[in-house]
């Protein structure tokens, strides 16, 4: 198998996964955070599309979108050698309308498939964007302006650098066109196009598993709605290894209970955000609890940024699995970005017949692979994790959904849209995230400037909790996420249960 670097195939289920609907904030509504975990509580009250709303039926060629955009002079940099913007930018902004940009994908699922991701895909996500925008703009839009989409379609089986694709996108929203803010997924191109957008005054929205920008002064200007920062994913990994008992012996030949003490190993990508995580949660976790990871055992695996990088990256991988079995690991930490790794670690151990008890979290997207017969059930035992994604964590049938997420899913399914899949589904209802929370940040600013909007994201966590409801949002925290519950394999149904309360960790 190869990695590509199309983002829905190196980062398998990283592009939207929203699978709540963190913020309902449209007229009349209140705003509301549940994390997707909460059971239901009563019937959802529906949202419908705006009549006569047009939703295309296949992601083709949109009025407003291209695929071949000119490159950005100014392209991606290193974040520490950019200027703040001036927070007095009002692009893409009228008397009457606000344009967002969005960028979707086209051939996610055969760049899924072409490392043995079936059976995952991103679905029509032009026409979720409209859908949940229709609806928007039937309540009032931004502040009475209409929003008007400006798409931008990337193809995720492009053989292009990550940093030329990540530079014709910003171009394209920042002297092509000019928008109020991009909605991105969250993979290699768009960590690259970030930087570029913010130094032309443009903050991104993601709704996704995890955050890679919070924490780090120099992205302060983006959100994600719904993801977990990189060191609150690894404090909510050692809470469930600690919590579920996941240090006790194990037999990796057999994948069942054993008699020897644990010896733990740690497998990561090599990103700077992830090994902060590593270093100051993983590491310190395992020490204090008894078994810490030996560094012989700690493996970094390289991102491409290229095809031509990605046989190194693979081959890196398959020689940590290798090396990992030598040593007697019997417990490994998989701190994963979206389920390829993952994806492609679960299928080199079953090749060996190496079956060490796995840790992880909803951004392994385990169920989701294992759903699609991508991985082999035997490779799970013993899992344990924390998990905040239901539509990711758990069965495809088994929905558990809040009035938040079935609202969405009302809204989208009058428009016409189905779904055959976990990841086209989360990745529809990160639409009704990531808007929705636009609508909130810009109502609680009053103003559709970046100053206004940017002083809402820090405050939101006051606005919220005035009203009797939570939120991680504040100044210098831009990731949504905070509560989880324990997630473990379950050998009656063959399938990732969850387990406990919902816990927080702020």
């Amino acid at each position: 198998m190869r990695l590509t670097t199309g983002c829905a195939a190196l980062a398998l289920l990283a592009t939207a996964c929203g699978s709540t609907v963190q913020y309902r904030a449209s007229a009349g509504a209140p705003l509301a955070q549940d994390q997707g975990l909460s059971a239901p509580t009563g019937p959802a009250t529906p949202a419908t599309a705006a009549p006569g709303a047009t939703v295309p039926q296949q992601a083709g060629s949109l009025p407003g979108t291209t695929t071949q955009p000119g490159t950005a002079p100014n392209g991606p940099s290193s974040a520490g050698s950019l200027a703040p913007p001036s927070a007095t930018v009002k692009g893409g902004v009228s008397a009457t309308s606000v344009t967002v940009g969005i960028v979707y994908l086209v051939n996610a699922g055969a760049a899924n498939a072409a490392i043995g991701g079936q059976g995952i895909t991103t679905g029509n996500e032009p026409a979720d964007a409209r859908a949940v925008i229709a609806d928007l703009n039937s309540r009032g839009g931004l502040l009475g302006h209409k929003v008007v989409p400006l798409f931008f379609q990337r193809d995720a089986q492009s053989t292009s650098p990550v940093a030329d694709q990540a530079q014709r996108e910003c171009a394209y929203f920042t002297q092509d066109h000019k928008v109020f803010t991009v909605l991105l997924a969250n993979g290699p191109v768009d960590w690259a196009e970030k930087p570029c957008l913010n130094k032309g005054g443009v903050p991104a929205v993601t709704s996704h598993i995890v955050s890679l920008d919070d924490g780090d002064p120099r992205l302060g200007w983006n959100v994600d709605v719904a993801g977990m920062s990189e060191h609150s994913l690894a404090t909510a990994q050692i809470k469930a290894v600690e919590s579920q008992k996941w240090l006790d012996p194990w037999n990796s030949a057999t994948g069942s209970s054993g008699t020897s003490p644990a010896k733990v190993g740690v497998i990561s990508y090599d990103l700077p955000a992830v090994n902060q995580a590593v270093d100051q949660v993983i590491v310190p976790g395992l020490q204090r609890l008894g078994h810490p990871a030996d560094p012989q055992n700690r493996y970094r695996i390289a991102i491409p940024q290229a095809t031509s990088d990605t046989a190194a990256t693979e081959a890196a991988l398959q020689n940590a699995v290798l090396k990992l079995r030598s040593n007697n690991v019997d417990h490994v930490v998989v701190v994963d970005n979206g389920g390829a790794m993952t994806l492609l670690l679960a299928n080199n151990l079953y090749s060996q017949r190496y079956f060490p008890r796995l840790a992880g979290t909803s951004s392994n997207g385990f169920q989701a692979l294992l759903t699609g017969g991508n991985i082999q059930p035997q490779v799970l035992h013993g899992l344990v994790g924390a998990g905040w994604e239901p539509v990711i964590d758990l069965p495809f049938s088994d929905k558990q959904a809040t009035p938040q997420r079935a609202s969405c899913l009302h809204l989208l399914r009058a428009a016409g849209q189905t779904f055959t899949d976990a990841n086209a589904e989360a990745v529809a209802l990160g639409y009704c995230d990531k808007l929705s929370f636009l609508q909130a940040a810009v109502r609680l600013g009053g103003s559709l400037s970046a100053a206004a909007y940017l002083s809402a994201v820090d405050h939101l966590g006051a606005f919220a909790t005035a009203r009797g409801l939570g939120s991680h949002f504040a100044a210098g925290r831009h990731d949504g996420g905070n509560g989880y519950r324990d997630l473990l394999f379950d050998t009656g149904c063959g399938c990732v249960s969850y387990t406990g309360p919902t816990r927080t960790l702020v």
